[in-house]
């Protein structure tokens, strides 16, 4: 991480953020900057100014964006924010700052809500793992996500009830490669990357198929959450 980087983002953001926002209000963004910025005043000193300035500019306005989506996220969970450690949030405006896909800069937005107010249900590898998820692994990872929800809810149920077994049997049959490309509308060989990258960040773990013997590839591996990929879904995401 380059602080000098991080230091440039953090002070456009505090001079810049009141231009920028137009919902939520300026007060409520310089409330949340003012709580969330705090650890980082004394330590980074003096900004130097970036070699690229208007590259620089984009990823202000980019972080900036981040921080009035999470000051909003905050508001809207009704919960108090505060600070945020450095460590976590030093990452979180680096790697977000060059992030342009939607859905991942709302994934930011929710793991700086949820660093701000409740710091101890986000690591600071959260960003280091985010940062390295493309828009197809998020995508993937969801949908895995959603379908260990549906199957925990039979975990208790009779298992001597013929109808909720085949639901169980349906739901772990979904999570085999082939099945998710084909939900996804991805290929398969792009599935099995992207499962490779997830299990590799510690989010997934991926196993046998339910009808192999032996750890085999493509159509014969199934996807599972691992509890880490569970704590981090929940810290990239907001319940409101």
């Amino acid at each position: 991480m380059d602080p000098v980087t991080a230091s440039v983002i953090i002070t456009g953001i505090k001079v810049g953020s009141s231009a920028l926002v137009a919902k939520p209000s300026p007060e409520l963004v310089k409330d949340f900057l003012s709580r969330v910025l705090a650890p980082t005043d004394d330590a980074l000193g003096e900004v130097v100014a970036h070699p690229n300035a208007e590259g620089q500019k984009r990823r202000v306005e980019r972080a900036s964006k981040i921080v009035d989506r999470a000051a909003t996220l905050a508001l809207e969970m009704g919960k108090e924010p505060g600070e945020v450690p450095r460590r976590i949030l030093l990452r979180i405006l680096e790697h977000s700052s060059v992030e342009e896909n939607i859905d991942l800069a709302e994934q930011w937005a929710a793991l700086l809500a949820n660093a701000s107010t409740a710091p101890e249900s986000v690591l600071p590898s959260f960003a280091t793992i985010l940062a390295d998820l493309s828009p197809i692994d998020a995508q993937l990872l969801s949908f895995v996500h959603r379908l260990t929800l549906e199957l925990d809810q039979y975990r208790d149920a009779p298992k001597n009830d013929e109808s909720i077994s085949k639901k169980r049997r349906d739901l772990v049959a979904r999570r085999l490669i082939p099945h998710l490309a084909e939900a996804l509308g991805i290929e398969p060989a792009t599935v099995e990357l992207c499962c490779d990258n997830l299990a590799r960040l510690g989010l997934l773990t991926i196993s046998a198929g339910p009808h192999s013997n032996t750890v085999a590839l493509g159509h014969d591996r199934t996807a599972d959450l691992t509890p880490l990929g569970v704590a981090f879904i929940s810290a990239c995401t907001t319940s409101l």
